[in-house]
């Protein structure tokens, strides 16, 4: 097993503990379990391997959303739903990188309220 497919594993344990799974909150989490690992995600880009990141997300986000939210059928069929993971990931993905680039300086809270914003979420919630 790969130490990225670690990482998400953890990541996992990180959703586990949510009682709501919103996008938004996805999002908190998503920045509170890269907070923690914040030294590895430094490592990773100033090497240029961040897109290796995008990769364990690719694969790792379907498993993820199928383990909490595939019970819920949210999208008419397959393909919807593989567009709108491809969406997500890659949103947080480059979330995750300007994050980064700036300092890592935002809390998990203001990354999920510039989702929100951006999105057009919090009419919604």
């Amino acid at each position: 097993m790969t130490a990225l497919k670690c990482f998400f594993l953890d990541y996992v344990n990180h959703l586990e503990n949510e009682t709501s799974l919103t996008l938004p909150e996805i999002t908190k989490v998503f920045f509170t379990f890269w907070t923690k690992h914040l030294d590895t995600l430094r490592i990773l880009i100033n090497n240029e391997l961040g897109h290796l990141i995008l990769k364990q997300m690719n694969e790792s986000i379907p498993i993820i959303y199928e383990k909490f939210k595939g019970h819920l059928n949210e999208f008419e069929n397959h393909e919807t739903l593989k567009y709108a993971l491809a969406f997500s990931t890659g949103g947080h993905y480059n979330m995750l990188m300007e994050w980064a680039k700036d300092g890592a300086k935002k809390e998990p809270f203001e990354m999920e309220s510039i989702l929100q914003k951006a999105l057009g979420v919090h009419r919604y919630l």
